[in-house]
Parts: structure tokens; sequence; C-alpha cells
């Protein structure tokens, strides 16, 4: 019983998130015409990304320290 108590008080703490870069390349024949999005937690975009295109293959490299609303995990690949 102390154990579930235990978790369920750990759940109410405000919750940490580290920070990270992260690369990421795909490869579509619509690539020039995607664009990115960065994500608040309930999936409306938040910051808009602007990619690298090469051909086919879209670029990203995200520092989710320096986005300028503050880090998120979530983000948004779509065509315009």
């Amino acid at each position: 019983m102390i154990a579930i108590i235990a978790i369920l008080a750990a759940m109410l703490l405000p919750v940490l998130m580290q920070c990270g870069v992260f690369s990421i390349a795909l490869k579509n024949k619509n690539a020039a015409a995607m664009n990115v999005w960065a994500l608040n937690f309930d999936g409306t975009r938040r910051e808009k990304i602007t990619p690298k295109v090469a051909g086919d293959e879209l670029t990203l490299c995200i520092d989710t320290a320096t986005l300028t609303k503050g880090p998120t995990p979530f983000f948004e690949i779509a065509d315009k």
C-alpha cells in the first residue's frame, strides 16, 4: 500500500524534460513541399522549423534547448 501511495505521489511532481540535439533525414519525392513544426503537448503547432532540402531528402538538426517557445519532444512533418 505504501508503494502505491509513493508512486501516485511521484506522478504529481513536476515532469522534468532533458533537452538534446537530434538529427533526422527523410527521403520523400515531395521533400521540397514539406513543413516542420514543433508541437505543444496538446498537439497544436507552436513553432515552424525550416528543414534543409536537397533533391528528395529532407534533413533536420534540432536542439530542443534552443526552441524559442521552450523544449518539446513532439514534432510534425507534413506537406504544405
